[in-house]
């Protein structure tokens, strides 16, 4: 079984924002796409596994180092509340452009060494929304991932997926965290609105780490997805 190096955190923050207000209903078509986008940014084939974990848990055997490290409501300013992990059901859909670009260049991971801890935050019904997680995945494949991800969004952009989806990617400048890291941040419009993603990531030693904030309406955030990935580097 493939599992994603990026996490589907944002998956279930995207539930909440799709099912907490009747309201929000105008935003689930471009909420649902903006959570396979966010999974896909760095590996194919992505398989989730249909567990709901209490907030403060973390999903799969997570390490005390990684625990540790992990982002914490008290990392966060204030009006961020953490909310329960929720993973979609067991699902094999078609390999988004990104997806397909990080395979070809062999930096996708089989097995089960993936992001296995993680947390999510809100602000409300309608957000922003924010994920954290870490995966250890041995420094070779970790650098590898990371070098072939610039070079996957930029074939990426503008470049419809299979559900019709056209992402804008926009890498930004940021200080290096960790060992190496990247920073983008991702747009679509569609008829139901604007969504708005900043992600980031980072690799230290063995592990990957990734930091993303996305909000439905207004612009998305950079700096607590900076401060945030700046801090589980730090502790790591």
């Amino acid at each position: 079984m493939k599992r994603a190096l990026a996490p589907l955190a944002l998956t279930a923050m995207l539930t909440l924002a799709a099912c907490g207000d009747d309201e929000s209903s105008s935003t689930t078509s471009a909420a649902t796409a903006t959570s396979a986008a966010v999974a896909d940014t760095v590996a194919p084939d992505t398989t989730v596994s249909g567990d709901t974990t209490a907030p403060g848990d973390t999903t799969g055997p997570a390490s005390p180092t990684m625990e540790a490290a992990l982002l914490s409501v008290d990392d966060l300013p204030e009006g961020w509340t953490e909310v329960p992990v929720t993973d979609d059901a067991d699902t094999e859909e078609p390999s988004s452009c990104v997806e397909a670009e990080m395979e070809a260049a062999g930096a996708s991971i089989e097995g089960d060494e993936v992001f296995t801890a993680e947390r999510e935050f809100s602000q409300g019904d309608l957000g922003p929304f924010l994920a954290a997680a870490i995966g250890e995945v041995g420094e070779e494949q970790a650098a590898r991932s990371l070098d072939a991800l610039p070079g996957a969004i930029a074939a990426c952009n503008g470049v419809a997926d299979p559900d019709g989806t056209v992402w804008t990617y926009e890498p930004f400048d940021a200080p290096t965290m960790g060992d190496d890291s990247f920073t983008v941040r991702m747009i679509t419009e569609d008829e139901t609105g604007r969504v708005e993603v900043v992600s980031a990531f980072a690799r230290k030693g063995p592990y990957l780490m990734f930091v993303a904030t996305i909000a439905l309406f207004d612009p998305a955030k950079e700096d607590v997805v900076l401060q945030g990935l700046e801090t589980m580097a730090a502790r790591l």
